[in-house]
């Protein structure tokens, strides 16, 4: 599901119209990735020369840069994910071979002659921590919501009961910068 204004904080846009700004970048970066990919034979100079594409064509359109990230990497994945399906390895063997063709100096000249191989662990990590994201909506507590507001889905609705529930031990939070109301 796309999630509205997560990439885009115009407040005189409504839901509608925010989804169909994200359809409107999904599509265009469709295009754009199927005419790079034609050009070239690895994926980290195309996805790099359609990633400036539609930043640029967002600029025009007067929309978020997050939002351009956000249409490239749904289509990046996709394709990432058929490489790795097509060549019969895992994600970690593919980045670590480069088999995308990972060029960290075509981003930053610093990095000429490194590779994923310099900074990849040997062997993939086999857990990682969840992160929380706490919203600026979101209750706290288990005592901030209304006993006729409460859910009985067997899920946690607090982000007290995520921790006490999950374990979680790293939380984005959210802020509206107001720093009173954000401190409080």
């Amino acid at each position: 599901s796309l999630p509205p204004s997560c990439f885009d904080k115009s407040p005189h846009k409504d839901f509608a119209a925010q989804i169909a700004d994200m359809l409107r970048v999904i599509d265009y970066l469709q295009s754009v990735f199927a005419d790079e990919m034609s050009k070239v034979t690895e994926f980290f100079p195309a996805w790099l020369a359609a990633h400036d594409r539609v930043q640029q064509q967002c600029e025009y359109w007067q929309l978020s840069p997050l939002l351009a990230s956000f249409g490239s990497s749904l289509l990046e994945r996709a394709i990432l994910d058929a490489t790795c399906r097509l060549d019969r390895v895992s994600f970690a063997e593919a980045v670590r071979t480069n088999r995308f063709g990972i060029d960290p100096a075509l981003v930053h000249r610093e990095l000429h002659g490194l590779g994923p191989r310099d900074w990849l662990p040997a062997m993939p990590t086999r857990s990682i921590f969840v992160r929380q994201t706490v919203g600026l909506g979101d209750p706290l507590t288990i005592d901030e919501i209304p006993p006729a507001e409460r859910l009985h889905d067997g899920w946690p609705q607090s982000l007290e009961e995520y921790i006490a529930r999950r374990g979680v031990h790293y939380c984005k939070i959210k802020v509206s910068n107001r720093l009173e109301q954000d401190l409080e």
